[in-house]
């Protein structure tokens, strides 16, 4: 994965008094957005709005308490259940929550304040999105990967990298294009979603070219491990709406980590 750096793109430093201020402020913040994509996840599907109402218990539809709100802590002093009705919360939303929160953390701990922090951020958070609605719709709507994808180019201009990020793009969604392609002729029914062939390109424009190959043989042995361990707990195969764009998600967060 491509890290170059802007030619004047110091990390801004912090002084060690303010420091562990820092890592609240980003934790609280990627877990605020973290809970925004929750809610956006429960309401964009059904066409509601996502400004109002307030949140609400899904179960008794009554507002929730200001506190239950706090990004990741809330889940656990409400423990885990409206405190209304009693109706469970799902472990969805704390995990989602937790994601983004650490997602903001590594950013800033790898890169420092920087350039290169927000965008592999955004990178980052991008993944989470894709894959909370994934995993909830079994959809990756064209709002997440379209500007995700053209974020990469844009943040690529910058630092020199725009040439890789759009052969990285073009090279991503052309992979699973065409092993889409081929699974249809094969088979006469849809293997892959066009979700999935965006997420991919909005990885390439990140990733780079090189990492590509990679990012998807990771992603496909992720994902046929995870159709082996849902046929042995659910007993039967794994149908045609399988969700893969949580196994991109994990090979992107392993190239990022390692890279």
């Amino acid at each position: 994965m491509k890290r170059a750096r802007l030619p004047r793109g110091e990390a801004v430093k912090i002084p060690p008094p303010y420091s562990f201020l820092l890592w609240v402020a980003l934790f609280f913040i990627g877990g605020a957005l973290g809970s925004f994509l929750c809610l956006c996840v429960r309401r964009v599907p059904k066409g509601l709005s996502v400004i109002s109402p307030p949140s609400a218990c899904e179960t008794c539809l009554k507002p929730v308490k200001f506190y239950a709100n706090i990004p990741v802590a809330g889940f656990f002093i409400c423990r885990g259940a409206c405190l209304r009705c009693g109706a469970r919360f799902s472990l969805f939303y704390p995990a989602v929550e937790t994601l983004c929160a650490a997602s903001a953390v590594a950013a800033v701990y790898v890169f420092g304040l920087s350039f290169e922090a927000l965008r592999y951020f955004i990178f980052l958070y991008a993944l989470i999105a894709a894959s909370a609605f994934d995993l909830s719709t079994m959809t990756v709507p064209d709002f997440i990967t379209l500007p995700f994808a053209a974020a990469g180019i844009l943040f690529s201009v910058p630092l020199g990298l725009f040439a890789d990020a759009a052969v990285g793009g073009a090279l991503g969604g052309g992979i699973l294009l065409v092993a889409a392609l081929i699974y249809k002729a094969l088979k006469k029914k849809e293997g892959l979603g066009m979700g999935d062939v965006k997420l991919m390109a909005g990885v390439g424009t990140f990733v780079g070219a090189a990492d590509v190959p990679s990012v998807i043989l990771v992603a496909s042995i992720t994902g046929a491990i995870g159709g082996v361990a849902y046929l042995k707990l659910y007993g039967r195969a794994v149908s045609q709406i399988f969700p893969f764009a949580p196994f991109i998600a994990v090979s992107s967060f392993l190239f990022f980590f390692m890279g």
